[in-house]
């Protein structure tokens, strides 16, 4: 289970990287940009549900759900509980950009990259 939670820290920090470099190189997609920074999100998610749950969501339409859990069960604060609500917008995002081909602007892509990193900072860093 260790190994599990690391390799989705791991993952997470990784997808960061990865993300502000593809955004600062000015040659890639914003919509690219933003699938690399909700990814991170989702791993960083991960990463709390295998803490604390000691399972993850197996689909991306339960991350909030196992969110809530992780609030509702008084593993982390409950002054945490409006990421919830941060992560389902992200994904609702993130789905769009699949199915439906949404462009980002550069704003639409800060706006993002700002929701997606207090999470992870307020969040996944402070409760793992």
């Amino acid at each position: 289970m260790k190994r599990d939670i690391k390799i989705a820290l791991n993952d997470m920090e990784d997808l960061l990287t990865l993300a502000d470099w593809a955004e600062q190189s000015g040659e890639i997609q914003n919509r690219t940009v933003a699938s690399l920074y909700i990814r991170a999100m989702i791993r960083g998610n991960d990463a709390l549900c295998l803490t604390y749950l000691r399972e993850r969501p197996g689909r991306h339409d339960t991350a909030t759900t196992f969110f809530q859990r992780l609030y509702e069960e008084n593993h982390i604060p409950d002054t945490l509980s409006r990421y919830r609500t941060t992560m389902s917008n992200v994904l609702q995002q993130k789905a769009d950009m699949q199915y439906k081909s949404v462009e980002l602007s550069t704003s639409d892509l800060n706006r993002l990259k700002k929701r997606v990193t207090r999470f992870i900072d307020n969040a996944v860093r402070k409760h793992t």
